[in-house]
């Protein structure tokens, strides 16, 4: 049986965020091409027209669900690769945040990646511009620490890249059956990043 739409800020909030949650599940098992507005309004449990309330098509759902789980993270984190600030800590942390919001965000993830150029040519370039401003903070942080003397790497672009690489493979490999939780699976990555792949001591800078 298909709900009436609920009314109110609070309401139509949770409603929102529940579209972009069910949409993602949808394109990643259909693909975005694969998915119809109906079918969405179908599977949250509405009728066609109260998607409408949220999203004004089908391509701003997809733009909600890349923005959401991509440019979100990127501008609530940067603050940890602050040039002013920066530290093998902080580097240590955000390794470990970025490791667990995307495992608990992979759906929404593996869609923006492969449907990113069914964006208009603007917001995607908007998008990559977002995650390239995020390689760029990775790549200036290291440069920080390299200038500091508390990180050793010899090229801080390829150090940043190979970074990158591993913490976001993780999905590709981790499986919640494992011996290991995500968390316990961040950490480690977040030790090897920064002492392994970036050669800094446990404790720099002071």
């Amino acid at each position: 049986m298909i709900d009436p739409e609920p009314a109110g800020a609070s309401e139509a909030g949770g409603r929102r965020e529940e579209i972009v949650e069910i949409a993602s599940r949808l394109f990643a098992e259909r693909s975005y091409r694969g998915v119809g507005m109906r079918a969405i309004a179908s599977a949250v449990g509405v009728q066609p027209a109260s998607i409408y309330h949220h999203f004004s098509s089908k391509a701003d759902i997809l733009d909600a669900i890349i923005a959401d789980v991509t440019e979100r993270f990127i501008a609530a984190h940067l603050y940890l690769l602050d040039p002013k600030f920066v530290t093998a800590s902080s580097m240590r942390q955000l390794v470990t945040e970025h490791v667990v919001y995307f495992w608990q965000h992979r759906i929404a993830e593996a869609v923006g990646l492969r449907e990113l150029k069914e964006l208009s040519v603007a917001r995607a370039e908007h998008v990559r511009r977002s995650r390239r401003s995020y390689q760029d903070a990775w790549i200036c942080a290291i440069q920080v620490g390299v200038s500091g003397g508390w990180l050793p790497a010899q090229n801080p672009r390829i150090a940043a890249l190979a970074l990158l690489s591993m913490i976001n493979g993780v999905n590709a490999w981790y499986r919640e059956a494992g011996p290991l939780s995500i968390a316990e699976v961040a950490e480690m990555h977040a030790e090897m990043a920064v002492t392994g792949v970036l050669g800094g001591c446990p404790e720099a800078p002071p």
